[in-house]
């Protein structure tokens, strides 16, 4: 028996719940899933951490606020998950990476 969502609408509606978090968890969620997204290859957990602490016009991480990955697992709603073998960050199910990058207007505000 299926409740009639697709695998899209499945993705968008776990997306609109990562936007709909409460302060930096939104910003944090989504951010997150666009450099997983975009990296040519599964960034390091160390990686997407400092990556996401980088200020708008900073070139370098501010040290103050760097995410720990659990706060990142929980702001990405189940979509990553962590290699431990690899120590590296990835997207759950492997079509979700088609879905964000054809998804042109979800990453619009990341960097706010």
């Amino acid at each position: 028996m299926t409740n009639g969502l697709g695998l899209g609408d499945a993705y968008s509606v776990t997306l609109e719940r990562i936007k709909a978090q409460e302060g930096e968890r939104a910003r944090l969620g989504v951010a997150a899933l666009m450099w997983i997204c975009y990296s040519e290859r599964p960034p390091r957990v160390d990686e997407l951490s400092q990556a996401l602490a980088i200020e708008t016009g900073s070139s370098e991480p501010n040290t103050d606020n760097i995410p720990p990955i659990s706060t990142l697992l929980g702001c990405c709603q189940g979509l990553i998950s962590v290699d431990s073998a690899a120590s590296t960050v990835r997207l759950i199910p492997f079509l979700l990476k088609e879905y964000l990058c054809t998804s042109a207007d979800l990453f619009v505000n990341a960097r706010r």
